[in-house]
């Protein structure tokens, strides 16, 4: 069993090692007892796959052929990388799953991946104790298994834009300066920055500032007012803040990766509210370490 990709598996489990294995490992046990199919990382993929090329396409594809994926969500689920593909190709292939989340856990978990998001939250949660527990609770007949309709972002991201322009005409604009110097570093290193609406409405503003460091992602940062969780408002053809200045980790300054700076902003027309968020493009600088310098750097990044 768990040889032959082109098997028909009635589960899928998803779990984080660090915490989930013990609840993962029983559960598959138990239901192997049982004769039904489930695949577990560990136990179902070929001992010669050994490229993260190859276990990854022979794991994305036992998901794909599975009836309904269980999230098993211990601690760190969230934070998983591999727990955030799996959730998301889950709803990008449209499958059913049940969030299986053990007692000790709030049930507000969100999930990011770069420009999307869920909060499992939103949905029915199946609480568990014990693994004998975590298996009745799968097994039971009133388990509830969801399903959302598939995300396909490139299909979603065109109606959101068509629907956007449609309601905002002309389209609103937050210019935004970053300084060509990287200030104070001897403490952590500071990015000097100013934005101004360049635009006639009354906006509502939300900014997020991803630093973006040999590839990772180091947002959210340690300021709120740049995480997208503070709103500034701001008058038609103003300045939201100018001459400020946030702080990004020491590692940017002393690591020798590349380091992106973008920067995400979501506005609401303040006077005609029914018109729904507008997410502008995102804007991108690179820093050039030799000249200790922003450029702008206006590529997109890459949906995932």
């Amino acid at each position: 069993m768990g040889q032959d990709e082109r098997m028909k598996y009635r589960f899928f489990i998803c779990y984080i090692h660090d915490t989930g294995e013990d609840f993962a490992r029983h559960l598959r046990d138990s239901l192997k007892k049982r004769n039904i199919p489930a695949f577990l990382d560990d136990e179902d993929l070929p001992k010669k796959t050994e490229k993260q090329t190859e276990w990854r396409k022979y794991r994305d594809d036992a998901l794909r052929n599975s009836n309904t994926v269980l999230f098993l969500i211990t601690a760190g689920f969230e934070k998983s990388e591999q727990v955030i593909k799996e959730v998301f190709l889950t709803l990008d292939e449209g499958k059913g799953f049940m969030l299986l989340r053990h007692r000790d856990l709030s049930p507000e978990i969100v999930i990011d991946s770069e420009n999307k998001r869920i909060d499992l939250g939103n949905y029915n949660q199946t609480s568990f104790d014990t693994k004998e527990d975590l298996t009745r609770k799968v097994l039971s007949a009133s388990a509830e298994v969801i399903s959302v309709y598939p995300q396909r972002p490139e299909v979603e991201a065109r109606r959101k834009i068509k629907i956007t322009s449609e309601r905002w005409k002309p389209l609103p604009n937050i210019i935004f300066k970053v300084t060509q110097r990287l200030l104070r570093t001897f403490y952590f290193p500071q990015v000097g920055w100013e934005a101004y609406n360049d635009s006639s409405y009354q906006l509502r503003v939300r900014i997020e500032v991803h630093p973006i460091l040999g590839g990772r992602d180091l947002h959210p940062l340690s300021d709120d007012d740049i995480n997208g969780t503070k709103a500034y408002e701001v008058e038609p053809k103003s300045y939201l803040f100018g001459n400020g200045c946030f702080s990004l980790p020491q590692e940017c300054a002393v690591s020798k990766d590349d380091l992106i700076l973008e920067i995400r902003t979501t506005v609401e027309d303040i006077n005609n509210p029914e018109k729904g968020q507008h997410k502008l493009v995102p804007r991108r600088w690179k820093y050039v370490r030799e000249d200790n310098a922003w450029s702008y750097y206006p590529q997109r990044p890459m949906t995932p």
